[in-house]
């Protein structure tokens, strides 16, 4: 399979799944709008994607589009995703230089044998997760507010109807240490929500979670991913683990209260 072949399949692959999680999928002229209102702090599930290579020239009028859409939606985020790598390289100082947040986002596909599984991680259910989850959110570094923690609760839910998932976790004294999730359409994989609860780190967990999912997705799949932040040391680790760069995806994000 070429590298074109792979993100065609991988954007196919995220696109469903972000349609079928949305509450309002709306169509605007450079792309499409996201929104799931009852979910205002959960930014993931609320961001404009904008398709295709318009001319650069045109990026006030792609602002002020996604401008409305976001405050009709009643929003205090704006958020932008970019399908075109080299046009979001050409608007990103632009964007920067007008207090937009801009990041990358590596797409990272396992083309390989996996490696050994290594530690004793299990299956379990999507709902055993969320207790760990929340401890995590309420805690610091993140420290979100009660109401975040329940929209991102709920946002988990809303993606796991809107996707066939698995989930792994590793455990210490009987206790959840870390996890992940293995979404899947059958033939293409995707492993997400990488983390392990911070006083249980430097102790295999992650490695055990990440090498039993990826086991059980290269078994069943014929195309395996996972997504890193550019600036975050996770990308180097998967690196480790025979993940290699695919694609770049450019994102933009702006709160505005």
């Amino acid at each position: 399979m070429t590298q074109t072949a792979e993100l065609d399949r991988i954007r196919a692959f995220v696109r469903g799944i972000e349609e079928r999680a949305a509450a309002r999928v709306q169509p605007f002229r450079y792309g499409t709008a996201f929104l799931h209102e009852a979910l205002p702090l959960v930014y993931d599930r609320n961001y404009v994607l904008v398709e295709g290579s318009p001319p650069e020239d045109e990026l006030p009028e792609i602002l002020a589009q996604a401008e409305r859409i976001h405050e009709h939606a009643g929003l205090t985020h704006r958020k932008l995703v970019f399908e075109d790598s080299a046009f979001a390289e050409r608007v990103a100082p632009l964007l920067a230089a007008m207090t937009w947040g801009v990041k990358r986002l590596w797409i990272m596909v396992h083309r390989g044998d996996p490696p050994p599984v290594q530690g004793g991680a299990r299956e379990l259910r999507a709902a055993e997760l969320e207790r760990a989850r929340a401890d995590t959110m309420r805690r610091p570094p993140l420290a979100y507010s009660e109401e975040t923690v329940r929209q991102l609760v709920e946002n988990d839910r809303v993606i796991a109807h809107a996707t066939p998932e698995r989930c792994f976790a590793s455990f210490e004294r009987g206790r959840v240490a870390a996890w992940c999730r293995l979404f899947s359409d059958g033939q293409v994989a995707q492993i997400e929500d990488v983390a392990t609860l911070e006083r249980y780190r430097r102790r295999g967990h992650s490695r055990a979670v990440v090498t039993r999912a990826l086991w059980e997705a290269k078994c069943a799949h014929e195309l395996v991913f996972i997504t890193a932040e550019e600036d975050d040391w996770p990308k180097d680790w998967y690196g480790r683990l025979g993940f290699e760069l695919a694609a770049v995806q450019w994102q933009a994000l702006r709160t505005t209260g």
